[in-house]
């Protein structure tokens, strides 16, 4: 279970995948690479952490997957079925 984020950045484009892994941990994966050029995205270097925007869409995930994955008693099937409604679509500056 996880959220892909693909950003076209000013300095070049991102890809992100988060995925949620044993008990309340989560795991998240940063690619970069030269804009418009997804054949050249590669790992990010040591430290790189998400902008302000990326953030964003990563706390929208955090509640989503807290509200609709651990927060219910709910079916586990009803609960990933709304976890993965709940999504934000969002055009990033």
């Amino acid at each position: 279970m996880g959220l892909l984020i693909i950003h076209a950045g000013g300095d070049g484009d991102y890809v992100l995948v988060h995925t949620w892994i044993e008990g309340y941990m989560s795991d998240l994966a940063v690619f970069t690479g030269p804009a418009g050029r997804p054949d050249q995205l590669r790992p990010g270097h040591a430290g790189l952490a998400p902008c302000v925007w990326v953030a964003a869409l990563l706390a929208h995930e955090r509640d989503a997957f807290s509200r609709h994955i651990l927060d219910t008693a709910a079916p586990l099937t009803d609960r990933i079925a709304d976890w993965s409604a709940d999504v934000l679509v969002a055009g990033i500056r």
